[in-house]
């Protein structure tokens, strides 16, 4: 398989999936590992980066690239979801983003919507779980997206308390 490496753009959403579009339409539908994140700043993972860097170019888009996946705690790699675990699986992981990936820019929302609950509720039924323990996973992944969020929004308010 090629090597994919991942460029960091420095845009946000609602820019940043406009542009995720377009490099889907003309660059990205041709690699079948491709994938992205909003962390906020679109974060794309393909095997095509010199043709995305182009395009990004002409655009004046700025921009960073490195390995993926990335060295463990080497300052300056970003990767959210590279734990050791996801490390350890990484080929499999590689087509669960990549069919997310597709998906997020083919569907509807609503549709998409669709896809994650049928997903996540077919993971916790061939996984052995009763209703209760994906009703627990629920909340208690919920519970910790909030707080990420919550912690996220007091660091772009410079650690200032505020009610929300």
């Amino acid at each position: 398989m090629a090597e994919l490496k991942t460029i960091h753009t420095k845009i946000k959403q609602p820019k940043a999936k406009k542009l995720l579009k377009l490099l889907y339409e003309q660059v990205l539908r041709r690699d079948g590992e491709f994938h992205f994140f909003y962390e906020p700043e679109l974060i794309i993972r393909t095997s095509l980066y010199k043709e995305i860097i182009q395009i990004l170019e002409t655009k004046k888009i700025k921009y960073e690239v490195y390995k993926y996946p990335v060295d463990l705690g080497k300052k300056g790699n970003y990767c959210f979801e590279c734990d050791k675990f996801k490390l350890k699986n990484i080929e499999i992981f590689k087509k669960i983003y990549h069919q997310s990936a597709v998906l997020a820019l083919i569907w509807k929302k609503g549709d998409y919507r669709e896809y994650i609950a049928t997903v996540e509720h077919t993971a916790c039924n061939m996984g052995g779980l009763s209703y209760l323990d994906e009703a627990r996973r629920h909340l208690e992944g919920g519970l910790f997206r909030y707080q990420l969020s919550y912690s996220k929004y007091i660091d772009s308010i410079n650690y200032k308390k505020r009610e929300i």
